[in-house]
């Protein structure tokens, strides 16, 4: 993200989605899928990127996985 302001309107409309609408949870999945998409074309003939660290550390803290 180039800026706080961007990320923030992004978090705002993310809010915005119910998760327990099928049509909402497709919607946001194909977002997802054409983001990596583009991160993946960017990375040219390496195609490596990687999901950095506070991401995977705020995705974790939100569906807050239970131990059994």
């Amino acid at each position: 993200m180039i800026s706080g302001t961007l990320l923030w309107d992004v978090l705002n409309k993310v809010n915005e989605i119910r998760f327990d609408k099928s049509e909402e949870v497709n919607l946001l999945s194909t977002l997802y899928e054409s983001m990596l998409k583009e991160m993946r074309d960017a990375a040219g003939d390496s195609g490596e990127f990687y999901t950095p660290r506070p991401v995977v550390r705020f995705m974790v803290q939100v569906m807050n996985p239970q131990y059994v």
